[in-house]
């Protein structure tokens, strides 16, 4: 498995990553997932894997964590490591949130992990 580390990204395909360096690591992704670069995921607390982080759910993963970078699936019984931020700087219109989830409502979380929004429309 790679090990976390910054990384220096230009402007990415779909503008997911501001700044010039983001800190990014691995995870593992669990069962039954479809998840697409940009996704807001939480931690499941019985298993420690990650999911896409619905407000509603009670086993952890309703806290905000981390974000994808890469889209990934995940069959029954299935996991994958995958590639996650862990700490930089995001434009907000190209991340994707679980139902219940706003920018308004994990802006202030993230910024506590060192994820920062930024507002990257075009003028």
């Amino acid at each position: 498995m790679v090990s976390g580390g910054f990384f220096s990204a230009s402007v990415s395909r779909d503008n997911l990553l501001l700044g010039t360096e983001n800190f990014r690591d691995h995870e593992i992704l669990d069962e039954s997932q479809n998840v697409v670069r940009g996704e807001v995921m939480g931690k499941k607390t019985a298993n420690g894997r990650i999911v896409s982080s619905l407000a509603a759910a009670s086993d952890g993963s309703e806290d905000v964590y981390t974000i994808i970078l890469q889209d990934a699936e995940t069959g029954v019984g299935e996991t994958q490591s995958v590639s996650v931020l862990k700490m930089g700087q995001v434009n907000q219109n190209a991340l994707t949130f679980g139902i219940g989830h706003t920018i308004a409502n994990t802006k202030e979380n993230f910024r506590d992990l060192g994820i920062y929004y930024q507002d990257s429309s075009p003028a």
